[in-house]
């Protein structure tokens, strides 16, 4: 896992068919990538204004993230759309 705020892109180091399937999820003063791990999704970075987002455990690199989270963000990107 690298912790850099460099996209897998300008890394240089990955094969777009290596990398796994992700998403941005906005967060209030910022957002966080996710990526599909099997079934699940887990938090791969963050990019936030506020320090405490850096400090918050739910939004440490590779911990999972909650249902409700993904909910949020599907319904938010769908009332988006219409």
């Amino acid at each position: 896992m690298l912790y850099t705020p460099l996209s897998m892109e300008e890394i240089g180091a990955f094969d777009n068919k290596e990398q796994p399937e992700s998403m941005e999820i906005p967060l209030k003063h910022g957002w966080m990538i996710a990526s599909k791990q099997g079934t699940d999704w887990t938090v791969e970075r963050v990019v936030s204004t506020n320090p405490a987002d850096y400090l918050d455990e739910s939004l440490t690199p590779g911990s999972s993230i909650p249902l409700a989270m993904l909910q949020n963000h599907r319904e938010t990107k769908e009332n988006m759309i219409q």
